[in-house]
């Protein structure tokens, strides 16, 4: 009889790090700019082989997360609405129609459809038309909530509840002039402490 025994070669180091950027919008349907804070958090990971630089892997997988960080921060987008006319730019709306309002129908439609073979277990002459019925009525609030998510439109209604949803997350106007006048200074302080 042969036994395997696995010997460990090294060990895998893992850091998380997180970080928070500002996000700056113009909104395609009235030309305003806006800003909206954004908080992630990235993983990174190195392989310590043999046991021989820790401190070292440690490094290279905090590079690695700081790296992620900042494709994350570059790629994430977070549906907010404009703080003056309430529009979902397109990207925002696509992500919005992925997610959907319809998840929860679609899991009502899911657990209808596996219950309704339960039935069948039983010896009951002609269940097989209450297990049918379930069945046909699942597939059709699934179909129905899938047709439902691609064809909503996060930007029809009224706009007022939008409107109070962006001024309540972003910064426009006077306070996003300020906010870029800061960042200016704080990088033009880096890039003059990195000089010297």
């Amino acid at each position: 009889m042969w036994i395997p025994i696995s010997i460990p070669i090294g060990e895998k180091q893992v850091v998380a790090v997180q970080g928070a950027v500002w996000k700056f919008v113009t909104c395609a349907k009235c030309q305003q700019d806006f800003a909206y804070r954004l908080q992630l958090e990235a993983i990174g990971e190195d392989v310590n082989v043999l046991f021989l630089d820790g401190e070292g892997s440690q490094k290279r997988a905090h590079a690695h997360a700081q790296r992620n960080l900042a494709k994350k921060f570059v790629n994430v987008v977070v549906p907010t609405p404009c703080p003056c006319c309430g529009y979902y730019q397109e990207d925002m709306v696509r992500i919005l129609k992925e997610e959907g309002t319809s998840d929860r129908l679609f899991g009502v439609g899911m657990g209808m459809t596996a219950l309704s073979f339960i039935p069948l277990a039983f010896s009951v002459p002609h269940i097989w038309i209450a297990t049918a019925a379930g069945v046909s009525v699942g597939v059709i609030l699934m179909v129905y909530a899938e047709f439902f998510a691609g064809r909503s439109d996060p930007n029809a209604g009224d706009p007022q509840q939008r409107i109070l949803l962006g001024q309540k997350h972003t910064l426009w106007g006077e306070k996003l002039e300020n906010l870029r006048e800061q960042l200016a200074s704080d990088e033009s302080a880096g890039e003059n402490a990195s000089a010297n």
